[in-house]
């Protein structure tokens, strides 16, 4: 009887190469048997595939029919962990953090300007418009910190 692969595992990555790839495929991608592969898609067998012949037979996949079972697996898990997740929310951080400052700049920048409507000097709209900026900057900065500081856990 055949067994039942947990999806998301490299048993079932191997499973749906066996769908896309002909033994010859096989052999060609990673120049060993396709018995081989079978044994590595058993997880009671002490054989298991190699990061590069899955790299190669994942390639294989993708000249085929457009699929790459092993990189799919490799994402999801990382996802799972969530690191994927926290460096696309930090970085998505940093580029916020990057707009407010540019934007702090401005505002000062144009509060100092000869032609602003006080000259060079500073009023107090020019003050709380660039208080404003400190704050949100901050607020950021605060945010980011946080987030960083959880990734060392």
């Amino acid at each position: 009887m055949a067994k039942i692969r947990k999806i998301n595992s490299v048993e079932k990555a191997i499973q749906d190469v066996f769908k896309i790839l002909k033994e010859d495929d096989i052999k060609n991608a990673i120049n060993k048997s396709s018995s081989y592969l079978r044994k590595c898609g058993d997880g009671d067998s002490a054989h298991k595939l190699q990061f590069e012949d899955s790299i190669k037979l994942d390639l294989e996949c993708i000249k085929k029919k457009g699929s790459s079972p092993f990189l799919d697996f490799y994402k999801y898990q990382l996802s799972k962990s969530g690191m994927v997740h926290e460096h696309e929310e930090i970085s998505k951080l940093v580029s916020k953090m990057q707009i407010a400052l540019g934007t702090l700049t401005k505002e000062y920048i144009d509060a100092i300007e000869e032609n602003s409507r006080s000259g060079e000097k500073i009023i107090e709209e020019e003050k709380n418009k660039i208080y404003d900026e400190i704050l949100n900057s901050e607020s950021l900065l605060k945010k980011l910190k946080l987030r960083l500081e959880a990734l060392e856990n």
